[in-house]
C-alpha cells in the first residue's frame, strides 16, 4: 500500500490515477479483508477518484510465491456476500430497464479466482416497445404482466423472464448468504502506516 500511496502505482505497476487527473488518492479505498472465505485475508483496493473508465476495484490474494495475484477486477460500488459471492454492477445503465445491470461471480477455490456465472439487465416496457436492434418486448415472458421482465444469461444461455421470476432466481443464488460489511479505509499516509502496527 505504500507504493500505491506514494508512487501512485497498482501492484501490476499501472497507474493508479492518471498523472493528468489530479486526483485526491484519500479519495480511493482499501480494506484488507477475507472477502472471499477462504480463510486467509486479501487486500482490496477500490479506485474512485479518476476518469470513469480507470474507476474499478480490485481483489488480490497472496499465491504460494508470496506475490499478489488478481482474483477480480470490477466496477466500485460491488456487493461482498459470505461464500465468496460478487454482485457487481454496471457502470452504466444503457437499457430499457429501471434495474441496474450487474454480473454474479463465485469463488473458485482451485483456480483462486472469482468465475462471473450470470449477468442480469431489466427492460421496462413503458421505456420502449423495441430495443436498440429493434426487437420487440418480449410479451410472452412477461407472465404477471406488469411491463418489467429481465435477460438473464448463465449457464443455461440466455433468456427472459418477469421480475418476480428473478425474485426467485436471485434467492437460489444467494441462498439468505449474508452481506459482508468491508472494512474500507480511505488511502492516506495515517490509515497505510497503520498496517505496520497489525503485522
Amino acid at each position: 500500500m505504500s507504493i500505491v500511496l506514494g508512487l501512485n502505482r497498482m501492484p501490476d505497476g499501472s497507474e493508479v490515477m492518471p498523472e493528468d487527473w489530479g486526483g485526491d488518492m484519500a479519495k480511493n479505498r482499501f480494506a484488507i479483508y477475507d472477502v472471499d472465505g477462504d480463510g486467509a485475508e486479501e487486500l482490496l483496493i477500490s479506485v474512485e477518484d479518476s476518469y470513469m473508465a480507470g474507476m474499478r476495484t480490485m481483489i488480490y490474494c497472496l499465491d504460494d510465491n508470496f506475490q499478489l495475484k488478481e482474483e477480480l477486477g470490477i466496477f466500485p460500488g460491488a456487493e461482498y456476500y459470505a461464500g465468496g459471492l460478487v454482485r457487481a454492477y454496471a457502470s452504466h445503465n444503457q437499457t430499457h430497464g429501471v434495474l441496474w445491470p450487474y454480473s454474479l461471480y463465485r469463488y473458485d477455490p482451485v483456480q483462486n479466482v472469482y468465475v462471473q456465472f450470470a449477468s442480469v439487465y431489466g427492460w421496462d416496457k413503458e421505456n420502449g416497445d423495441t430495443d436498440y436492434n429493434g426487437d420487440p418486448f418480449p410479451t410472452a415472458a412477461d407472465r404477471n404482466g406488469n411491463g418489467s421482465v429481465a435477460s438473464l444469461q448463465d449457464a443455461e444461455g440466455q433468456r427472459w423472464i418477469d421480475d418476480e421470476e428473478l425474485g426467485v432466481w436471485e434467492a437460489e443464488q444467494f441462498g439468505g448468504a449474508e452481506q459482508l460489511v468491508i472494512p474500507w479505509q480511505a488511502i492516506t499516509r495515517e490509515n497505510v502506516d497503520a498496517l505496520w502496527d497489525t503485522v
